[in-house]
């Protein structure tokens, strides 16, 4: 915990010292991880909803036109599915996330991007005598939009396409699928 404060105090000071766009923001919405199924029990994630917050902030200058941008959140969703002898089950997602994306389209009000992401995912389950504590890489897509309201204020839309999967007793659940969310963030520091 202490080095993830660390990390986190530093790009603080990076970025006011640099005098990049900075901001906080949190959203909300649906996490669907079961477009396949399982080979062995044919076990599927059911959509779900959950929350995140974030803080974001520019990360490099690419000649006159591309600003790469960086996103770290943490995620919370919650999902069921059904497990061979326990029926279905409650799976808690915890999610430390960093994407980079860079605008593709963008005005005065409105903006439109994509970029690529990881999350370190921590999966927890427990019900009577089966306990799942998993933790994997997922390597994420991105694609958004987002609302220009103010210099300091923004609304956005995202939808991300996640991969990977999980070890549960001797089978593995596929956590590919989709996040939808609708979130603000607010600019403590503008370019």
């Amino acid at each position: 915990m202490k080095k993830l404060m660390i990390i986190v105090v530093s790009i603080l000071i990076m970025t006011a010292l640099g005098q990049a766009q900075f901001g906080l923001g949190a959203s909300a919405g649906m996490l669907n991880p079961g477009l396949d199924k399982s080979d062995v029990s044919e076990s599927q994630f059911d959509p779900g909803w959950g929350y995140e917050f974030l803080i974001r902030h520019n990360l490099a200058q690419i000649g006159d036109s591309i600003q790469v941008k960086a996103r770290w959140s943490y995620r919370y969703f919650k999902t069921t599915t059904e497990l061979p002898n326990v029926l279905e089950i409650w799976f808690k997602f915890n999610y430390l996330t960093l994407d980079m994306f860079v605008d593709l389209l963008k005005s005065e009000t409105f903006g439109l991007y994509s970029g690529l992401g990881g999350s370190l995912v921590s999966v927890n389950a427990e019900k009577d005598f089966l306990k799942v504590t998993e933790t994997a890489f997922v390597p994420e897509i991105v694609l958004g939009g987002e609302l220009l309201l103010s210099q300091y204020y923004n609304l956005f839309t995202e939808c991300s396409f996640q991969f990977g999967s999980i070890k549960t007793n001797d089978d593995q659940i596929p956590l590919t699928g989709f996040r939808i969310v609708l979130g603000a963030t607010m600019f403590l520091v503008t370019e």
